[in-house]
């Protein structure tokens, strides 16, 4: 009998202290809700400002380039002017405590601002870019070349990193960098150079379009290179053991798999993308297939990264250069050429 009344009496006790509780976990529930509201709407405002300028910026760019370009000025490159109106936004706008439209930075520091502008980078300017460039690649010429475009861009990214690599380990006495691995490591990080002034000139004075392609296969192939050799190296484990033939072995055994697991998952990736807008119809609907082929490269690249730890850079561009092989036979008209200039226009704004 005790036990049966225990039981209501818990039950009572317990819908009596729920408001009790409530009205307390209400109260500093209100408070959180109170600052979280006002912190949102400092966001917004402070957001608005720096799209002003933003906006502005990249409007001021467009007109110079355009203005360049119709006179036919070729000393300054649109790359250069958008480098200098970035330049005197950096004079301009106000730091360590100063405000724009109550725009505060001065809480920002170099590492946060580091990493923020790594992830913008990495998950959404770069795959866009890497996917326009596949899509509209002259495939034939691509492959034709791709022995020379390989050589260049592995034997080209290697030479860079064993010379300065070996430079920085000659001149540790200078800099203090006297461990072999931080050296190359290093070296390796830096041995990619993208030669997009170069490519902007070859697009102004229409150049042969092999020399165009091998450039540009190179400087996209030595990325994903110099990523790989960089992975590679910054792994603790690789230097134990101080035989050179067996850190060369690893090393070449590690990039490979990388290299050429990552174009085997982008041409799968690509497959795959064509067969399920074949199987689902969706190019009866320009707007949807647009839009699906648009957000494939983030998928191509975060999946490639995150999920199957190959390179992002080198799936997406075999993917999108797959799928678009497919995509001429298979999509209409309509459909590739809303889908070129959407990837094109996307590209350009990243």
């Amino acid at each position: 009998m005790a036990a049966k009344m225990a039981l209501p009496t818990c039950v009572l006790l317990w819908l009596a202290v729920i408001p009790l509780c409530a009205g307390q976990e209400g109260a500093t529930n209100q408070d959180d809700a109170a600052k979280v509201h006002e912190a949102t709407e400092q966001v917004l405002h402070e957001g608005g400002g720096m799209l002003i300028f933003a906006a502005a910026s990249l409007m001021l760019a467009l007109l110079i380039g355009n203005f360049l370009h119709h006179f036919e000025v070729s000393v300054l490159s649109e790359s250069m002017v958008i480098i200098i109106i970035g330049y005197l936004l950096g004079i301009i706008l106000p730091t360590h405590g100063g405000s724009i439209i109550a725009w505060a930075i001065g809480d920002v520091g170099v590492e946060e601002e580091g990493l923020a502008m790594a992830g913008v980078l990495n998950l959404f300017l770069l795959p866009i870019i890497i996917f326009e460039a596949g899509w509209s690649m002259n495939h034939r010429a691509f492959v034709d070349l791709l022995f020379t475009i390989l050589t260049f861009a592995v034997g080209g990214t290697l030479i860079s990193m064993v010379v300065v690599g070996f430079l920085i380990n000659a001149t540790c006495h200078v800099h203090g960098v006297c461990s072999v691995r931080t050296a190359f490591t290093y070296a390796a990080l830096i041995s990619a150079v993208d030669p997009v002034a170069t490519l902007a000139t070859y697009a102004h004075l229409q150049v042969d379009p092999l020399l165009n392609i091998c450039v540009f296969g190179e400087s996209v192939v030595n990325d994903a290179v110099a990523i790989t050799l960089f992975r590679v190296l910054n792994e603790g484990g690789i230097f134990q053991d101080t035989s050179f033939h067996i850190i060369s072995s690893r090393i070449a055994s590690q990039t490979s798999l990388l290299l050429f697991g990552s174009v085997g998952l982008g041409v799968v990736l690509g497959f795959l993308l064509m067969l399920i807008t074949r199987m689902s119809r969706l190019t009866h609907s320009t707007s949807n297939c647009v839009l699906f082929m648009f957000l494939s490269s983030f998928f191509i690249y975060s999946f490639a990264e995150r999920a199957c730890g190959m390179s992002g850079i080198i799936t997406v561009l075999f993917g999108a250069m797959f799928a678009s092989a497919f995509a001429k036979y298979q999509f209409s008209g309509e459909v590739n050429m809303f889908c070129a200039f959407t990837l094109k226009q996307a590209a350009n704004m990243a």
